[in-house]
């Protein structure tokens, strides 16, 4: 982990306290899963064919944010909107909190993103994932505390 991330995290982290009463374990941002493949074919193929992909992407993730950042504390795992600002995160507002007991979690292998698969108690699953160039492992600790939890 670089010292970089850590430092990004933890300005990330205090961002969200705000929002979420009780201690945060760790945070990762993510996407639903099918936006990175949307992104490229907005920028190289078809901003149209992109655009439904994308919107499709977040119809199958619950209605999830575009972008969000996903804190997870002992007992649930909160939903956060927020856009990039400066070197941190401005959190518009807390959209919801996941009991970390009514899903499992599972990492899932992406040839150029982060990804973690959450499956709900009543059935339901919930793709998520982060482009992972440039980010040097930044949601690794994220994945490996979420899905510990599943075990």
């Amino acid at each position: 982990m670089s010292d970089r991330n850590q430092q990004y995290r933890d300005k990330v982290s205090a961002a969200c306290s705000t929002h979420v009463a009780d201690d945060i374990i760790a945070i990762g941002i993510f996407s639903p899963r099918g936006t990175a493949g949307a992104v490229g074919v907005i920028e190289g193929a078809s901003p149209l064919l992109g655009t439904i992909m994308r919107r499709r992407a977040k119809s199958n993730a619950g209605g999830v944010p575009q972008t969000a950042v996903y804190a997870l504390t002992a007992d649930e795992l909160h939903v956060l909107d927020g856009t990039p600002k400066a070197k941190s995160w401005k959190i518009k507002k807390h959209v919801c909190a996941w009991r970390r007991d009514s899903f499992t979690a599972q990492p899932v292998d992406g040839s150029v993103t982060d990804q973690v698969e959450l499956t709900f108690d009543d059935g339901t699953t919930i793709g998520l994932e982060s482009i992972r160039f440039g980010a040097q492992g930044f949601n690794g600790q994220f994945i490996d505390q979420l899905t510990r939890s599943s075990e």
